[in-house]
């Protein structure tokens, strides 16, 4: 019940184990290594990358994870560099395939392992086999305007990339001038309870990550459950409380702002309760955080 919860807010010990040094190093490691790609991928290609924190905003209007947008953002700017027009292109590119997996349905881990290997085949020069398999299931948008470039259907996109014909500059071309159909069909979606959770896994990853002394940031937490715990009346619904203490430790804004900052929808908050309740411990909250 309530009182149970607010004992768990107070617990300082449950926050412990909820936010380990090993799990505060993983998420300050992930940040050190998306800068890294950056920086090499800004080398290699020539064009000065956007910055980290750009990217992680890319990411996360687009709900999709820090680590893969980096990684899908570096892939194209090393690999197009001959081929884009700009780093603006390349930018706009990593936001429409995004916005194409999200719009074809893709679950969480199976658009990351998408854009994984969809940015690992264009990073090759050639989209054929696992890879092209994987757009084709998970980004019905994106194999349609491979499709479309080549004039062909679907089907035959198949047969193009075991010819080798599916070039970088002939994919970038098509994901770059789907950018109508690929937006209007992301609009058109509601954001999930993983989308949630994958926006506070990409602020805790730059909050980490920004922080120079990293093991502070569990004192910060400490204070923002504390906080939320000392108001915890105020606070109508569990959920909200539970986005305001993780929120609100990150940014540092009020309760209000803490929601906003989350950026969860009304309805993604409600779905989202069911979820907060089954947990019983902070440790537990952590772990549907993907922590």
């Amino acid at each position: 019940g309530r009182n149970a919860f607010r004992g768990l807010l107070y617990s300082s010990t449950a926050l412990g184990s909820a936010l380990s040094i090993r799990e505060v190093a993983r998420y300050a490691d992930a940040w050190t290594e998306a800068g890294n790609k950056l920086a090499a991928a800004s080398q290699i290609s020539g064009r000065q990358a956007r910055s980290l924190e750009e990217v992680n905003q890319l990411a996360t209007a687009t709900r999709s994870g820090i680590t893969e947008t980096t990684d899908l953002y570096a892939k194209l700017l090393r690999a197009t560099k001959d081929v884009a027009d700009s780093e603006e292109d390349v930018a706009r590119a990593t936001e429409i395939v995004n916005k194409a997996f999200k719009a074809g349905g893709a679950a969480a881990s199976e658009q990351a392992a998408g854009i994984l290997q969809l940015s690992q085949g264009l990073g090759s020069g050639i989209l054929q086999g696992d890879e092209l398999r994987s757009v084709r299931e998970n980004a019905p948008l994106l194999a349609q305007a491979i499709a479309d470039e080549f004039k062909t259907a679907v089907a035959g996109i198949k047969d193009l990339g075991s010819e080798g014909k599916l070039t970088t500059d002939r994919v970038f071309k098509a994901i770059l001038s789907a950018q109508p159909k690929i937006e209007q069909a992301f609009s058109a979606t509601n954001q999930t309870i993983s989308d949630g959770v994958t926006r506070v896994n990409n602020a805790l990853t730059q909050y980490i990550g920004q922080t120079d002394d990293s093991l502070s940031a569990s004192d910060r937490l400490v204070a923002g459950l504390n906080l939320l715990a000392d108001n915890f009346d105020q606070t109508a619904d569990v959920v909200l409380m539970l986005a305001g203490v993780i929120a609100g430790a990150l940014v540092g804004r009020s309760l209000t702002g803490m929601i906003r900052t989350l950026g969860l929808s009304g309805t993604a908050l409600v779905r989202f309760a069911g979820a907060v309740r089954a947990a019983t411990s902070v440790s537990g909250l952590a772990t549907a955080f993907g922590g």
